[in-house]
């Protein structure tokens, strides 16, 4: 069997239906997401943005797997990327938004704030910034 991954689905913070999703646990992941969320506001026609729509919401659904039990006119919309297009846009986009801030988000220790901390984002690529600047200095 399989080695699983430690951790239990979370239910996002939304007005309205419950979704529960599986919680992003890789930078990486939430980077492609984030890439695609891009994408989609960047697009600068209709077809353009309809496509990158369908990718993010179809790369939510590999990812988060979420879970609902939400229907419209046509019954039980399905847990798809295309069955994301049936829901009303604001609710998709709070869907992915509350999966996109599920990576936990490691406490650090107490650091000083340097210049490096108010450009870039924490993760692999500043602390490998930082070590390589704290090398610098000490030589």
């Amino acid at each position: 069997m399989a080695y699983r991954l430690p951790g239990e689905r979370v239910r996002l913070d939304l007005d309205g239906p419950v979704v529960e999703v599986e919680p992003i646990r890789s930078w990486p992941v939430q980077r492609l997401g984030v890439r695609r969320w891009l994408a989609y506001q960047a697009a600068d026609d209709p077809d353009a943005e309809l496509a990158a729509l369908l990718e993010l919401y179809r790369f939510f659904v590999a990812e988060a797997q979420p879970t609902w039990d939400i229907a419209d006119h046509r019954g039980l919309i399905p847990v798809s990327g295309e069955g994301m297009l049936r829901l009303p846009l604001e609710l998709a986009q709070q869907t992915v938004a509350g999966w996109l801030r599920t990576l936990p988000v490691p406490v650090e220790a107490e650091e000083p704030t340097s210049a490096v901390d108010a450009v870039l984002p924490p993760g692999p690529f500043r602390d490998e910034v930082k070590t390589r600047l704290r090398a610098v200095k000490a030589a």
